[in-house]
């Protein structure tokens, strides 16, 4: 497998980087959905940005504290 990266040019390890960004992105999402399933597109986003960016990021961003709304 890693001699087929090797052999890939810039854009297809970009292209391969962004689809898997994607997919944990989704599962991320799916996730998020799991624990809270009424939760609207803002409250995901919200979430979402809480999980991969951390507390402070969703506090100072979205004046939102997932310790307060829960994970």
């Amino acid at each position: 497998m890693m001699q087929k990266y090797r052999g890939m040019s810039a854009f297809e390890k970009a292209a391969c980087i962004s689809s898997l960004c994607r997919t944990v992105n989704s599962l991320a999402v799916a996730g998020i959905l799991e624990r809270h399933p009424k939760a609207d597109s803002e409250e995901l986003v919200k979430r979402l940005a809480a999980l991969k960016f951390g507390r402070d990021v969703a506090r100072q961003f979205f004046n939102w504290d997932p310790a307060v709304e829960g994970w």
